[in-house]
């Protein structure tokens, strides 16, 4: 053998053993996504479980989801929100704007977990900071809205985005993703907007407290907005695109 042939044949052995690294790369990158949007439909149902599982008589159901962080799911509910935080932070989109908005949306996350909202029944300081009530609700609050509200920026407009002068053929598995996406992220803006109503018009007297609390519109609303959430981030996981590719496409966006 030649060192001509010789020379090929080792590109050839080193080239297949970067595209299949680069494949596995690819599909840790998409499974990443993926559980980032089960963590999302998790939140909720864990939360719905443990008002359901005790006793009729042990029930208890909070009007909000941030609520269970004083339930039995204490652990559960801070680890999930903290790992989504996590993910959000080391995820690393298509440019620098993808990775503002996903490490905002991430610390947004944290603060959540880290703040919790006030519990009527308590006046002792909350949280790993140890904070007043009053003040840990308000940080809590905060973080909860930009939370969501950058989830629906980043369906919007950052997982449709391709690159410059692509065209997305209809029918495509782009074009179906974008739907998703476009979908999802404007039912997250209307539920936070309809949160800001149903609060207003208790704040306004108009509607009676007890009665929302009971009603318990809060926390569907939040899951509402995590269902939209977990769906956007395992369809961002290629769950659309057909199978039987021999390698999956380098992701082109966030």
């Amino acid at each position: 053998m030649s060192k001509k042939e010789a020379g090929q044949r080792w590109h050839e052995r080193v080239s297949a053993w970067l595209g299949t690294r680069n494949r596995s790369i690819v599909l840790s990158y998409l499974a990443m996504r993926r559980f980032i949007g089960i963590l999302g439909l998790a939140l909720p149902a864990v939360c719905f479980l443990a008002a359901v599982f005790p006793n009729p008589q042990d029930r208890i159901y909070y009007d909000s989801i941030s609520m269970y962080y004083y339930s039995s799911v204490h652990d559960v509910f801070t680890g999930i929100v903290i790992t989504m935080g996590l993910f959000l932070i080391s995820y690393h989109g298509h440019d620098f704007r993808d990775r503002i908005v996903t490490t905002l949306a991430g610390l947004a996350a944290l603060g959540v977990a880290l703040f919790p909202c006030r519990y009527p029944l308590s006046e002792t300081p909350q949280g790993l900071f140890q904070l007043p009530p009053e003040m840990s609700d308000t940080v809590h609050l905060g973080n909860a809205g930009l939370f969501f509200f950058l989830l629906a920026m980043m369906s919007i407009f950052l997982f449709t985005k391709t690159k410059k002068g692509v065209k997305i053929p209809k029918g495509s598995a782009k074009a179906r993703q974008n739907l998703v996406y476009r979908t999802t992220g404007i039912l997250i803006l209307v539920s936070i907007l309809l949160v800001i109503l149903f609060e207003s018009l208790v704040m306004a007297r108009v509607l009676d407290a007890d009665a929302v609390r009971q009603s318990r519109v809060f926390f569907w609303l939040e899951s509402f907005m995590l269902l939209n959430f977990g769906v956007s981030w395992i369809v961002k996981g290629d769950t659309l695109r057909p199978r039987g590719r021999k390698n999956p496409p380098v992701p082109e966006a966030l």
